[in-house]
């Protein structure tokens, strides 16, 4: 599961970062770019917590993930 949503958030950043090297890319398509990096960070996240669970991070860096997770699925 996580493998797969590494790949996810790595298909979704080279998407963002192709439309960002356009220089034609509209003011929409450069929201859609903003839109994939922040879906790719969101699993990245998600992956770093369900690994910090089972290494069993300090709880104050999974107040930071949950914060971060909150801030980026608004």
């Amino acid at each position: 599961m996580e493998e797969g949503m590494l790949t996810t958030a790595e298909v979704d950043m080279a998407r963002a970062l192709s439309v960002a090297d356009e220089v034609s890319s509209s003011r929409a398509e450069l929201k859609m770019a903003v839109r994939f990096l922040a879906h790719a960070v969101v699993d990245a996240v998600e992956v770093a917590r369900l690994r910090g669970e089972r290494l069993g991070v300090a709880p104050e860096a999974k107040e930071t993930a949950e914060f971060l997770r909150r801030c980026l699925t608004r």
